[in-house]
């Protein structure tokens, strides 16, 4: 069973400069950076270390650093001293180069992570064989064995992504061989390019701003935007948050939002003040909160869209910006409820239409029985659950003249303005199809005697008759007992004789009840 209940909401918008983020999955590559805080701290050298397999001073983590710092994930905490010896060992580094395969240097590697080396290379030149075995690239104590081993360096050399950039001297001196040797090539971009000199360019430990730590939290990166924004707010009880929707004002391009920004607040003041409003409490509270902390909103007239609100500032004004809300309350016995949020548009007619925005989970957290209850009060004590759906007990005499009703054991109820306590009242509802069930045992037997005069309808003896009591009883077992039903109902002799003194009111239901013994035979002894 289910209904739907539906009404429109009363909106209210408003508009400020604000800081929103919203959640792309295109960045969730920055959560490892974020997760370094609990690995030894958030600094360009861990991130190129152990995330971009670059050098320590590569530039790359520094200018990640500085744009994850522009999106509020981190704050420059602790200054790092570099020790004068690691200063000298980062300058030198700053000589490498990046490095790229050549064809040849393609080839070689594909030999190299071959099983049998040595077989593949049974004939090359001895000079590049030992040329290897010097760079420790592979172990000389087997030449000749038969096979060839690789060292440690050279399953190193095999593990690289490329281009790479040697990480110490030692390997940097390996690069500078193969380079020589025809098998790598070097970037044309010197190392000015790559890296970030320390001694001008202090590395710092970085920390995760609440921006962040919520971040991490909830494996999501908040991208942060400033400007203008209208948001709409309900006071409506069925949604969990009172703003539903959230958009840049309408004449504001996004591009170039903090220039607009900007003129908005010099002219703030010079607005009229009947412009300016009155806050709700709750909005107060909520720029309150965010003093301390960001709070992340689902938009429930938006598709349910995640922001994440960092700051308001300013005054928050009234908007003339406008949205026309409507909802469907969903109530079903198989499921809790939902609530499809419509939002109202119009095509160049200007007729109106609706468009579902989102399905999502109102707050009330009632039973389809309990709402029920709640909505036909009058009635409460006379809804039940039956066999896991609501029931209304009624008496026979109200449906007697329904044979539709009788029959089908159900009935449709119009409720005008149903109300929901807690939750408001809704526009008229027809609810189809609610399982009616008879109140008294009385009703039951007059249901049952109904029922089984109605379905007389072939030639009948006392047998079979007998046989369609039992099934039509079976009907109301769960309410009544069986023998009180059983006693209740005509039995045979006594709807018969009813059948024969109104003949001729319905004289086919008449030879249903005498042509079987008429026409029967009996055995003379």
């Amino acid at each position: 069973m289910e209904i739907k209940l539906e009404r429109n909401i009363s909106v209210k918008s408003y508009e400020a400069i604000m800081e929103i983020a919203s959640f792309n999955k295109d960045y969730d590559f920055l959560l490892p950076v974020l997760k370094l805080e609990e690995e030894g701290g958030i600094t360009a050298e861990q991130i190129n270390t152990k995330l971009l397999n670059k050098i320590p001073n590569h530039i790359m983590g520094k200018r990640l650093l500085d744009r994850i710092e522009q999106y509020k994930l981190i704050e420059k905490g602790s200054s790092l001293i570099k020790k004068e010896s690691d200063r000298i060992e980062q300058n030198s580094l700053s000589e490498y180069l990046t490095y790229y395969l050549s064809s040849r240097g393609e080839r070689l590697l594909n030999l190299l992570k071959g099983k049998n080396f040595w077989d593949t290379y049974y004939d090359v030149d001895e000079d590049l064989l030992k040329s290897l075995f010097e760079m420790g690239l592979l172990n000389p104590a087997l030449v000749g064995a038969g096979s060839c081993s690789k060292t440690k360096k050279c399953e190193s050399l095999l593990l690289h992504s490329w281009p790479y950039t040697p990480k110490d001297k030692e390997e940097n001196q390996i690069f500078i061989s193969l380079e020589s040797m025809g098998f790598l090539e070097k970037n044309e971009q010197n190392s000015s390019n790559i890296s970030f000199d320390y001694n001008k360019n202090q590395d710092y430990n970085y920390t995760l701003t609440e921006i962040g730590r919520k971040a991490l939290e909830i494996g999501k990166i908040p991208i942060p935007e400033k400007g203008l924004f209208v948001i709409y707010t309900t006071e409506d009880s069925l949604f969990r948050e009172k703003m539903i929707a959230c958009e840049p004002k309408s004449e504001n391009k996004r591009k170039d939002f903090k220039e607009k920004s900007s003129k908005y607040s010099q002219n703030d003041n010079q607005k009229n003040n009947t412009q300016k409003s009155k806050n709700p409490e709750w909005l107060k509270q909520i720029i309150k909160s965010l003093q301390n902390s960001p709070k992340i909103i689902e938009l429930d007239a938006q598709n349910r869209e995640e922001i994440q609100l960092i700051n308001i500032e300013g005054e928050v004004n009234n908007s003339e910006q406008i949205k026309k809300i409507s909802i469907n309350l969903i109530l079903s016995s198989k499921q809790s409820p939902q609530m499809e949020v419509y939002t109202s548009t119009s095509d160049k007619r200007k007729n109106p239409t609706k468009e579902i925005k989102s399905l999502c989970q109102p707050v009330i957290n009632l039973s389809l029985l309990e709402i029920l209850k709640k909505m036909v009060a009058e009635h409460a004590s006379d809804i039940i659950e039956f066999e896991n759906e609501p029931a209304l007990l009624i008496k026979f005499s109200e449906i007697k003249n329904n044979p539709s009703e009788i029959n089908s054991g159900k009935k449709s109820l119009k409720i005008k303005s149903p109300a929901i306590e807690g939750f408001g009242t809704f526009n008229d509802v027809s609810i189809q199809n609610i399982k009616i069930l008879p109140k008294t045992l009385e009703d039951a037997i007059s249901w049952s005697n109904y029922l089984i005069s109605s379905s007389i309808n072939y030639y009948i003896d006392r047998d079979s008759y007998n046989a369609l009591c039992e099934k039509v009883i079976q009907r109301f077992k769960e309410r009544f007992e069986h023998h009180e039903l059983m006693n209740g109902v005509h039995s045979y002799d006594e709807l018969k004789s009813e059948i024969i003194e109104a003949k001729d009111k319905n004289r086919q239901k008449y030879w249903y009840f005498t042509a079987p013994e008429i026409l029967t035979f009996k055995r003379v002894k």
